[in-house]
């Protein structure tokens, strides 16, 4: 007579296959949950960046016919100075520069001719608006301002 004997796993087996399984899952959701987490905190620290980048303008100089001010990026990332837009009471007009401002560090601007239209100069207050890209920056007092583009802070 011959026996059949039932063939299967030994429990040993099975309870290393099962460990291994168990680790192999945990790492690939390890994986899957800090991408997913690096993704999802990228747009709350572009959001920060708003506040812990502020931007200064300092400096500011009217006579002769030459404004002098001097902006300087008081945050921890570089900002991309593109425009300034000058406004006072007899129009306004833009001066059009690039440079990348490292954190800590300033530009001294001069602007010659700040005469607007036909030749009217400036009698009053100067407001000065600054447009940068990247990063959306508030400048405190009622002649200075740092606004974002028209496409938002990140647009």
């Amino acid at each position: 007579m011959v026996k059949h004997m039932k063939k299967g796993l030994s429990p040993m087996i099975a309870t290393v296959l099962l460990i291994g399984f168990t680790v192999a899952v945990g790492a690939i959701l390890s994986v899957w949950f800090t991408t997913f987490t690096k993704t999802q905190t990228s747009g709350v620290s572009g959001i920060g960046a708003c506040t812990i980048n502020p931007v200064d303008i300092e400096a500011m100089d009217l006579s002769n016919g030459v404004l002098t001010y001097r902006v300087i990026n008081r945050g921890i990332h570089p900002i991309n100075f593109t425009n300034a837009i000058f406004s006072c009471d007899t129009g306004s007009w833009m001066n059009t520069s690039f440079s990348v401002l490292l954190p800590e560090n300033s530009i001294v601007i001069l602007k010659e001719n700040t005469t607007q239209g036909a030749g009217n100069p400036c009698t009053d207050r100067l407001k000065v608006e600054i447009i940068l890209y990247g990063y959306c920056t508030d400048i405190p007092g009622s002649t200075k301002e740092v606004r974002c583009p028209a496409g938002g802070c990140f647009g």
